[in-house]
């Protein structure tokens, strides 16, 4: 009947964590990308709206700055200069001096031949208080280009004649470029017979002229660029920053040194901004019938109804530009709206510090996956560490207890040899001299038998104890010939012949001689165990001076040899090879172990080479003393005191 294993609580756990192991990474990884996905959208979104954030922070500046600016068609037709001085003063106490390079306003001469001459140029002093007429400068030639070729001017109505607020601001929306603002000068004019079309707002619009804002822009670059992009783009963001004009890519701002030409390639977001704005720039008045201004208000227009940006299909930003008109009682309502040019002056551009956005979210998920696999892998070792060490501490137990079964049969034996000895010696049945002497002598061997294995079971104690040894200078000789009279006994009653080379020039090495011939006295008695057909064995002591200067003691035999497992276990505690056991060879597994650990104890180490069939040679490598004179050493005090010293 076949016995059917059992496992143990550790081989079901390790068993089910490697079970569950790769459920969790699957997981993980799923987890992992679903979180990098949400982490890329995240960063999207909030990429987005910092980036409309800063365009609407400096369009709204802008468009402040034009609004403040602003000459109204009641200022125009009045040529009340002192008016629009108190204006520009209150501009410029806002802080919007150090921004304008400088204001004009065009007035359309519908009497001139050409249409070039028809625009005429008047330049604010602000020393003198008021537009004086002026050349046009270079600088300006491309907005005088753009006013020339304005269809809606050239449109049915007329210059100063009635227009639709449609085509005005489509109009104004096209006009100006990355340094120059330009708003129409507009006058809406009201009828005052109540009983008048409804819709006759929408034709009584007069387009006056025109207000050109020129802007610093080596201010703007300097001050107000980087405060607003510190404000929207802080240094733990990560993100490189540029600002350049949309047409010649003129560097404006940039957030790092050479941020503008990396984010030229592939930027996480590019977007257009500094547009014309329907701001303050309107006169809504009431006439009296002969066409004089009765009354006027100024004010902002109101924001864009919710899904009128969506007139502009496929534009990604659109100019909505919305004017509402109520009757004083509040009852009618006119509004126009019309929708401008997507095209914007500047252009803001960003790029991640990784390269980009997709680089930065790449990176983070690496992350998260070595840490994530880091945890199970970490896990997995874990779980192999407890299973490999309750296997360890199973087979310690076992070999234990088989120490302590062999040990018992050593003990057990000699003593039972010397009670019966002793006991037939004392109850008179031997009396003559001869037989009393023989077993004088067996109860001496059994002693003797006994004494080393006490012996070893204290230096395995005294050496695991973690106790320095006591180091002198030691002649190898000494200790080596004390361990091979030790054995003579053993070998001669196996009848094995121990060959002994030791020259004698050899260093001394530092140690404990006691400790030391335990460790070779151990191992010549192995090998006269394991002797082989040839009942021979040889211990050869030799110095070396490469890789470091050394004494080895190697005893070789011709025994039956180690297979690979047996030599990979052979110096564990209480291990014994398969001829011990089947040859029932006496032992207890501690030899060998004994030799490793009084090795390593003086700095040396055991090397084993060994062939099946054809035997073993086990070299002990110890470090050479110092070079000093080395006198004759003394016999080796017992191993027995040494090891109780241990």
């Amino acid at each position: 009947m076949t016995r059917i294993p059992r496992f143990g609580g550790t081989t079901w756990l390790a068993a089910t964590v490697a079970l569950l192991l790769p459920a969790l990474a699957w997981m993980q990884y799923d987890w992992v990308n679903q979180l990098a996905t949400a982490d890329r959208e995240r960063r999207e979104r909030t990429l987005r709206a910092a980036g409309a954030q800063f365009t609407a922070a400096v369009d709204a500046e802008v468009s402040r700055l034009g609004g403040s600016l602003q000459l109204d068609s009641a200022m125009l037709e009045r040529r009340d200069w002192e008016a629009y001085g108190l204006r520009y003063d209150s501009a410029v106490d806002d802080g919007a001096g150090a921004l304008v390079a400088g204001v004009w306003f065009v007035e359309v001469d519908d009497t001139a031949a050409t249409p070039e001459a028809r625009l005429r140029l008047h330049a604010w002093r602000p020393e003198e208080r008021t537009f004086e007429p002026a050349a046009w400068p270079d600088s300006l030639d491309g907005v005088r280009a753009q006013l020339i070729a304005e269809p809606a001017r050239r449109g049915p109505g007329g210059p100063g004649g009635r227009m639709n607020p449609r085509e005005i601001f489509a109009a104004a929306g096209a006009l100006g470029d990355e340094r120059t603002l330009v708003m129409p000068i507009v006058r809406v004019q009201m009828p005052r017979d109540p009983s008048a079309r409804r819709d006759r707002f929408t034709t009584d619009v007069q387009m006056r002229g025109f207000t050109i804002v020129r802007l610093d822009l080596d201010t703007m670059a300097r001050v107000r660029l980087p405060a607003l992009a510190a404000e929207h783009f802080p240094e733990s963001s990560e993100y490189r920053v540029a600002v350049a004009t949309s047409r010649g890519g003129q560097t404006l701002f940039e957030s790092t040194p050479g941020a503008a030409a990396d984010t030229a390639q592939a930027p996480d977001l590019s977007t257009t901004f500094m547009q014309a704005r329907v701001g303050p720039m309107m006169v809504f008045a009431r006439t009296s019938p002969d066409g004089k201004v009765e009354s006027r208000t100024e004010t902002l227009p109101p924001p864009p109804p919710p899904g009128l940006g969506d007139l502009a299909e496929g534009s990604e930003r659109a100019v909505v530009s919305v004017i509402e008109m109520r009757d004083r009682d509040g009852q009618r309502t006119v509004r126009a709206r019309s929708i401008g040019h997507t095209h914007g002056h500047w252009t803001l551009r960003v790029k991640h510090a990784a390269g980009s956005l997709e680089a930065a979210v790449a990176a983070s998920r690496r992350r998260n996956l070595a840490l994530s696999g880091g945890v199970l892998a970490l896990l997995g070792v874990v779980v192999a560490l407890i299973s490999v060490s309750a296997r360890r501490a199973q087979a310690l137990a076992r070999r234990q207890m088989e120490f302590v079964a062999a040990v018992s049969h050593e003990l057990r034996t000699p003593v039972a040899v010397i009670n019966s000895a002793a006991g037939n010696l004392a109850d008179g049945v031997v009396g003559d001299p001869a037989r009393v002497k023989r077993y004088g002598a067996t109860i001496q061997a059994e002693a003797r038998r006994l004494g080393d294995t006490v012996e070893r079971v204290l230096q395995l104690a005294g050496l695991g104890s973690g106790r320095p040894l006591p180091m002198t200078r030691v002649a190898p000789g000494a200790f080596v010939h004390e361990a091979v009279r030790l054995t003579a006994a053993d070998a001669a009653e196996a009848g094995v012949q121990v060959h002994v080379e030791l020259p004698d020039d050899l260093p001394a090495v530092l140690g404990d001689a006691g400790t030391l011939q335990s460790a070779v006295q151990n191992l010549v008695g192995n090998a006269i165990k394991y002797a082989g057909a040839d009942r021979w064995v040889r211990v050869a002591v030799t110095a070396h001076d490469t890789p470091r200067r050394e004494v080895r003691i190697a005893v070789e035999d011709h025994g039956a040899g180690l297979d690979a497992d047996e030599q990979r276990l052979v110096f564990e505690p209480f291990f014994r090879g398969k001829a011990a056991v089947a040859n029932q060879i006496k032992g207890s597994g501690l030899g060998l172990s004994l030799v490793r650990r009084i090795s390593a104890a003086h700095g040396g180490r055991v090397d084993l080479v060994s062939t099946p069939g054809h035997g073993s040679t086990f070299t002990i490598c110890l470090p050479a003393a110092p070079d000093a004179p080395v006198t004759a050493s003394a016999p080796a005090a017992s191993a027995h005191a040494a090891a109780t010293e241990a």
